[in-house]
Parts: C-alpha cells; sequence; structure tokens
C-alpha cells in the first residue's frame, strides 16, 4: 500500500463518527467521570439531645436534681435508648464511647434515686445490647465493656441479672471459639469476672453431665443444666473434642495467651468443685465414733447423765448413743459434697483431656523460671504464674479424684493416678521452689504457694492409711487403749504396700514435702522473712495431718518425722490473738479429740516417748491464759475452746488412762484454779475487777462458760474458780439464776 493511502486511512479512523443504533444508549466517554451515586437513606441528627443537654443544664444551673423530663441522660442528652443504638453502630469509636455513655447514664439514674437493675426492662435491653460487643472487632471496645461489666455486675442485685445470664453466657461461648486470638482472651476474662459475681449459674452443674431418655435409650446431651463455658475454655486452650486431640490455635498460643486461658480453667474448676473441696477439709472428723453432744446450756441434772470417768461406748443403751440419735443429721457426714458416679467420670474425662498441656507447659516454663538461663522479668514472672496456675490445677482435681470413695471403680483410674504421679515427678526435679537473691520480692508468695501446692499433691497421692478393725458385740466393753494400739499395730502390718513404677517417686516426694514443712513450720527467726499467712496455714493442716497419720505407721518409733514438733513449737510461739493461732488451736482439739476416741477407725495414736506428748500438755496447761486473751475478740475461738474444755471435764479424770491418753490428769487442779481470773480477780491496784467472761457478746456463751465452772470446780482444790464464780454472778441477775439451779 503507498504511503498516502495509509496515512489517510489512519486519519479517517482517528475521526471516525459512530454510528448510533435506535434504542440504544449513548456510550459514556472513556475519560468521563462518574458523578452517580447510591444510598438507602440519609440521616439527620435530631436536635433533641441537644434540647434536653440544654434543659439539663438550665436544671442544674437552677439547682434541680433532674431535668424537666425526669430521665437520666449523658451530659450530651442522649437517653439510655439513645446510647444502646449507638453501640450498633459501624464505627469502632462511636460503640467504644457509646459504652462510656452508658455508664453514665446509669450513673445519672442513680444519683435520681432510681437503683441500679429497678428500671422495667433496662436490664434485658442493656444485657442484649452489650452481649453483641463481646465479640467485637476492636480491642479497644472489648477493653470498655470489660471495665463497664466490671462495674456493672458489681452494683447490680444478682437476681436482676439471673434471668438474662443465659443469654450473656451463650455469647461469650460463641467468642471463646473466635477465629481471632485476641477475642478468646478476651471472653476469657469475661468468665473471670463472671465467676467471681455469678459462680453458680456459669459452672452449671459441670461435672455433672445431663442425661434424657429418648428411643429407650439414654443419652448424654447438652442441656440449660450443662455449661457450655467449660467446653469453650477447653476449645480456645486447643483441645478438640476427643481427649488429647489438639487444634493448631493450641500450638500457636503465646505463653501470655495459655496464661489467661489455664488460669480461667482452674477458676472454673475450682468453683464447680467448691462443696467437694470444703468436705475434703475437715479430714479429722474421718473414722470418728459417734457424734458428741451438743453442748451448752445444761441443767444441773443433764450435766450429771455421763458419770465420772464413764468411757462413751458402742452400747445400745449409752449416753452418746442417745444424744447422737437426736442430732444426727439425715444425711451422713461424709456424704455432702460427694460426687456422683457420673460427675466423677466426666471430670476424670476432663483432666485427662487436659494433663498433656498441664504437663507440657510445666516442662517448658520451669527452666525458664528455676534454670541457669537469665530471662526478662516480665517473661519470668508469666513463667512463674504458668507454673503456679498448672501445679494448683493438678493439686485440685487430685484432692477430688483421689479423695473419692468410688475412685478404684473407674475404668481410667491407674491412668490418672499415673498422670498425677508424673506431673508430681517432673515438679521433684525442681524443688524446692527458691529463686536467687536478685528475684523480684512480690514473687515470694506465688513461689511459696507452688511449694505448698507440691507438698499437697505429694500428701494426696501419699498411701491411705488401714482401717482399724473394731470390736463388737460384747467384746466391745472390753475394748481399751491397749486393745486400740494392738489394732493399729495389726492393722498397719496388714496393709499391702503399694506397688508400681511410681511408687519410689512418690516416696522422694514425700519425704521431700515433710522436709520442707517441717522448716516452714518451725519458729522463723530471720525478720525479713515473710511469714505464712493464714490462707495457707489453713491449707497447711490437712496435709500436716496427713504426715502426721502416715509418721505413726511404726508405733512407738522415734526417730521419724518431726512435723508435729515443728507445728506444735510454730503454734505456742503464736500470741492468742493471732489468727493462726485461733485456726491451730481448733486443729489441736480435733487431734485430741481424734486420739481419745478409742473407737476411730483411724490408726492415729502418738507414741508413749514422743515429744509431741509434753508439747500438747503445754498447750492444754495454756487454754486458760487463751480463753483470758482472746475473750470476747473472737467469739467463735472462745465458743470452741470452751466446749472441749466441757467435754474434758464431763468425762472426768478416770477416762484419760496413763500413758496412753494425751490429757495429764494432774494438770486438772491447776489449770482449774488458772481459769478463776476469767471469770473474776482482784487486781492489787484497781481491786475487784470482772474478767472477760462479763464481755461477752452473747448469752448463750457465757452460760457455756458457767457449764464449764460448773464442772471444772470440782477439781480445784484451792477453791478461787467457785470464789471467782460465784462473785461475778452477783451482779448479774440471771447468772445468778442459772449458777444456782437445780
Amino acid at each position: 500500500m503507498p504511503k498516502a493511502t495509509k496515512k489517510k486511512k489512519e486519519k479517517v479512523e482517528d475521526f471516525k463518527k459512530a454510528k448510533l443504533k435506535l434504542g440504544k444508549g449513548k456510550k459514556p466517554a472513556s475519560n468521563g467521570t462518574d458523578t452517580s451515586f447510591k444510598a438507602r437513606s440519609i440521616a439527620l441528627p435530631s436536635q433533641k439531645p441537644l434540647a434536653r443537654a440544654l434543659a439539663n443544664k438550665q436544671a442544674e444551673d437552677d439547682g434541680e436534681d433532674d431535668g424537666p423530663a425526669g430521665e437520666p441522660t449523658t451530659a450530651a442528652g442522649l437517653t439510655i435508648d439513645d446510647v444502646l443504638i449507638q453501640l450498633r453502630h459501624a464505627n469502632a469509636g462511636v460503640r467504644r464511647e457509646a459504652v462510656h455513655h452508658l455508664k453514665e447514664v446509669l450513673v445519672a439514674g442513680m444519683n435520681m434515686g432510681i437503683k441500679m437493675g429497678q428500671r422495667p426492662g433496662e436490664v434485658a435491653k442493656v444485657v442484649r445490647a452489650i452481649g453483641g460487643l463481646i465479640a467485637d472487632d476492636d480491642a479497644s471496645v472489648r477493653k470498655a465493656l470489660h471495665d463497664f461489666l466490671g462495674w456493672y455486675l458489681a452494683r447490680l442485685p444478682k437476681r436482676a441479672l439471673s434471668p438474662y445470664l443465659g443469654l450473656l453466657q451463650l455469647q461469650i461461648s460463641s467468642a471463646l471459639s473466635h477465629i481471632f486470638p485476641a477475642v478468646r482472651l478476651d471472653a476469657c476474662k469475661l468468665v473471670e469476672l463472671l465467676l467471681e459475681t455469678h459462680p453458680a449459674e456459669i459452672v452449671a452443674n459441670w461435672p455433672t453431665p445431663a442425661v434424657t431418655s429418648e428411643s429407650n435409650a439414654s443419652r448424654i446431651v447438652p442441656t440449660q443444666g450443662d455449661s457450655t463455658v467449660f467446653e469453650g475454655l477447653r476449645l480456645s486452650a486447643g483441645l478438640g473434642e476427643e481427649k488429647g486431640a489438639s487444634t493448631q490455635a493450641g500450638f500457636r498460643m503465646t505463653p501470655a495467651s495459655k496464661l489467661i486461658i489455664l488460669r480461667t480453667i482452674k477458676m472454673f474448676i475450682a468453683q464447680a468443685l467448691r462443696p467437694t473441696l470444703d468436705r475434703t477439709k475437715n479430714v479429722l472428723d474421718a473414722g470418728r465414733g459417734p457424734a458428741a453432744p451438743l453442748l451448752g446450756e445444761f441443767t444441773a441434772t443433764e450435766l450429771s447423765l455421763l458419770p465420772p470417768g464413764q468411757q462413751w461406748s458402742l452400747d445400745a443403751g449409752d449416753f452418746a448413743l442417745e444424744w447422737s440419735a437426736e442430732f444426727q443429721p439425715t444425711k451422713s457426714r461424709g456424704q455432702d459434697g460427694v460426687l456422683s458416679d457420673a460427675a466423677l467420670e466426666e471430670l476424670a474425662k476432663a483432666y485427662l483431656s487436659l494433663h498433656s498441656l498441664l504437663l507440657s507447659t510445666f516442662m517448658e516454663s520451669a527452666p525458664s523460671v528455676f534454670g541457669p538461663s537469665q530471662s526478662a522479668p516480665a517473661s519470668d514472672d508469666i513463667y512463674l504464674n504458668l507454673c503456679s496456675v498448672c501445679a494448683e490445677l493438678e493439686c485440685i482435681v487430685a484432692q477430688v479424684l483421689l479423695g473419692h470413695p468410688e475412685f478404684h471403680t473407674l475404668s481410667e483410674a491407674s491412668q490418672l493416678r499415673s498422670s498425677l504421679s508424673e506431673f508430681l515427678k517432673r515438679m521433684t526435679a525442681w524443688f524446692p521452689f527458691n529463686k536467687d537473691s536478685t528475684a523480684a520480692s512480690d514473687s515470694s508468695a506465688i513461689l511459696f504457694g507452688l511449694s505448698l501446692s507440691y507438698v499437697k499433691l505429694a500428701s494426696i497421692l501419699a498411701p491411705k492409711p488401714p482401717t482399724v478393725v473394731l470390736r463388737s458385740g460384747k467384746m466391745a466393753k472390753d475394748f481399751g487403749w491397749r486393745q486400740r494400739v494392738r489394732a493399729i499395730e495389726t492393722s498397719w502390718k496388714a496393709a499391702a504396700q503399694p506397688q508400681g513404677k511410681n511408687t519410689g517417686a512418690e516416696e522422694v516426694a514425700f519425704n521431700l514435702a515433710s522436709e520442707w514443712l517441717e522448716e516452714s513450720l518451725e519458729p522463723n527467726t530471720d525478720v525479713l522473712a515473710p511469714p505464712i499467712s493464714l490462707s495457707a496455714y489453713e491449707e497447711l493442716l490437712p496435709v500436716i495431718w496427713t504426715l502426721l497419720l502416715t509418721a505413726r505407721k511404726d508405733g512407738a518409733k522415734e526417730d521419724g518425722l518431726r512435723v508435729d514438733e515443728a507445728f506444735m513449737s510454730g503454734l505456742l510461739s503464736l500470741g492468742s490473738a493471732s489468727g493462726k493461732r485461733r485456726v491451730g488451736d481448733a486443729f489441736v482439739v480435733r487431734l485430741i479429740e481424734q486420739h481419745e476416741d478409742r473407737f476411730s477407725t483411724l490408726p492415729f495414736f502418738v507414741p508413749v516417748r514422743s515429744a509431741l506428748r509434753s508439747q500438747i500438755e503445754l498447750w492444754f496447761s495454756s487454754v486458760p491464759r487463751s480463753l483470758w486473751e482472746i475473750g470476747a475478740k473472737d467469739d467463735e475461738a472462745t465458743t470452741g475452746l470452751l466446749r472441749f474444755l466441757l467435754e474434758i471435764g464431763r468425762r472426768g479424770p478416770l477416762a484419760y488412762e496413763a500413758p496412753y491418753s494425751l490429757i495429764d490428769v494432774k494438770t486438772f487442779p491447776a489449770l482449774a484454779a488458772k481459769l478463776a481470773p476469767f471469770f473474776h480477780l482482784q487486781h492489787p491496784v484497781k481491786g475487784s475487777v470482772e474478767g472477760p467472761w462479763a464481755k461477752l457478746a452473747s448469752a448463750k456463751t457465757q452460760k457455756l462458760a458457767l457449764d464449764v465452772a460448773r464442772i471444772w470446780h470440782t477439781f480445784d482444790d484451792t477453791g478461787r474458780l467457785d470464789d471467782a464464780v460465784s462473785i461475778v454472778v452477783q451482779s448479774h441477775a440471771w447468772a445468778h439464776s442459772y449458777w444456782h439451779r437445780t
């Protein structure tokens, strides 16, 4: 093609005119701008909130308490309905501010005299509105929601929230399995918050499963009684439906997030098993004989029902059985708080699914805390708390599982005990849990709690004491101290020694725990050393009892454990006003009662040559001083000591046979004379002064003290106790008539 023809053709194509067809629209230009828009609606802001804000400001300037409408509003004039609408706003900042405005509205209502939760429909609207924010994508909104719920739940009556707690629980359960880890962690924090305010509703009937019948076959299905929260916690921890199964989320958890999840799981299980844990604390009640009568407010005839020196026996016509039949509860003492068989199996399955996670977490965290390598202080605290949470959770589950009477019937019994023993073995490698001197001081309490968990777990896994076989029938009357000591020795000899690969490790852990406990209980001369807290001291008492019981298996063996002597030495060094002294006194009272009960099935007997006997005698002689120092400060402690003295006195000196009994009857006259200042004393300067008895807040406790004086004045050769009571009752008409009653 010639060159001129080609240029002419290209020129025509550049300016070619498009041909329009009928019914077809004009094509838009390639360089044109699209100015079209689409909108569902255009919302114009209302002027009502601004008007209400101005009216409220004017009312405040005029000195009025509320606005013209009488409805609580924010400073911007927003009512609660306006705020709840903003909670569904597309902008995260608006939602966050709406949460703050919701608190502002509720505070304004309280300032107007409207109590929290009393307005009709208020709680329902608030719960429905904030439920959607639990799984909000924005972290600041979830943080504001957590702060609001912490403030709101603490002030809202529990009964007002109970009807709507199920909806909130479902929202939290959904957030626990959210795809984003941050949402799951914030949901765990909300579970902790609700466990503090509404524990019964959150744990529901867990671990008891709900059973329904369908097509003549029973199957376990989730109902309202089941706790969907625990399943959500398991999913957030990366545990699948089957035991031991894991999801990828479990492997991606950081130590901080793992700490939050495991701490929530531990708190949930502890709340669910609290009735059972409280029952297991009363270890001294196990194996006791017939219950003693409720003492106090006796008539003179009733006080003489038990002749001096008579022993409570198992005869049908015995005084103790007559009283025990009247005061015995409908359910046996050992059945309260015991899990059902289905609940026991459910708890066992839950523990087996958690065990691998707990064991791996402890093994990964312990070297960072107790190993030679140094880590950052922040991460060091996280790893230390991880070790503590895992140990506490293992201890809680072990206490409930191994303490259940039907534990041996479980098909997984051997696997459960092996798993618990394996965790104890891993802890033994780092026990005692001491850090370098450069460690932070605030971690000392966590370290002590970790050691306490180790000691408790070692005592739980210790061999159970055998049951003493008591004589029955006519032979029961002749069942004296010699027969009991012989029966205890026979029971220990007949007890089968535990067998298994973990037996040696458990014995080593038991000895280490005994040494640590002995060192912790002895009076500490180091002023800078932190003392044992009251709560930790109370948790140590069941462990002390287990060690005492197990250490006495060799009868009169003297060169054994010294936990008992360390405990008594530390107790006698405490002041009577100390909380630990009052708790320890109650423990010694129960220990003496258990020892003096000849018909107890527990093989407990203090050797005749043991140093513990002299320490108990010293404690027994100091009871009047404790009564004087405590007085009206603690009515429960005073009542406990008075009931103990009344029971000892009513049985009389002949009931305590030397050298077997812990009570030395030779101290009765001196102890009776020491009780006189508790009622009245003659001060060298002030003259006649009433004792702490006159300041007791309860008249029942005062009558109980008079009953004690009526019994113990017969042992007083000096007559000081009788004279003191006779003087003090003259100024109290009711006491005078009660003291001289017939």
